[in-house]
């Protein structure tokens, strides 16, 4: 029992690390996605919020969301991506709605927005390509709605979420450590017993 509290306790201090350091990446990648093309990667994966509805209601405004460098050859029509826009100075999330190829052969994607009435007026070729959306936490948009304004970070907000984060993760560990040492009590109650169990 006493290994078994050990282990408890490392993976509860694991998870909250691993859940600040996912919100602070957030707010990270939400800065540098509204001034620059390049998002801080993490084993090939990025962490950005989206600030505008134009993929609603699939992805909603302040949603998390994670794109994967994914190669540029892989991408299919339906897939969302995302791409560095040159003219707007922003990282733009759209669905891919078309793949053709320009009068000298080179690749590109035509997106555009769940919400938008029209396609993009741009190529989406491979030089502009940042990677596919492979996970959306639409949940996540209420909490992380007023920690980053006009890309600076709100810090009271910033410690109200993270507050919430380690609140709702404590309480979750704490339910499963009940429940694993009620299971485990029991189990060993029973073996003392002279028990046995036939199977699960």
């Amino acid at each position: 029992m006493r290994k078994l509290k050990k282990a408890g306790r490392v993976i509860y201090w694991l998870v909250v690390c691993l859940v600040s350091l996912a919100i602070i990446a957030s707010v990270v990648a939400r800065i540098t996605a509204e001034s620059m093309g390049v998002q801080p990667n993490l084993f090939g994966y990025t962490p950005t919020i989206v600030v505008s509805g134009s993929m609603l209601p699939t992805i909603q405004v302040d949603s998390l969301n994670i794109i994967k460098d994914t190669n540029f050859d892989e991408v299919e029509v339906g897939d969302i991506i995302v791409y560095w826009s040159t003219e707007r100075r922003i990282n733009i999330l759209h669905r891919v709605i078309d793949i053709d190829y320009t009068s000298d052969g080179v690749k590109y994607f035509t997106t555009q927005g769940d919400a938008n009435p029209d396609p993009d007026n741009i190529q989406v070729t491979s030089d502009i390509y940042r990677g596919e959306v492979v996970a959306t936490f639409n949940w996540l948009a209420p909490f992380l709605d007023d920690v980053v304004q006009n890309g600076v970070v709100n810090t009271t907000e910033l410690l109200k979420v993270a507050a919430l984060a380690v609140l709702v993760l404590w309480a979750a560990l704490s339910a499963i450590y009940y429940l694993i040492g009620v299971i485990c009590n029991s189990f060993l109650r029973l073996v003392k017993k002279g028990g046995q169990y036939d199977g699960l």
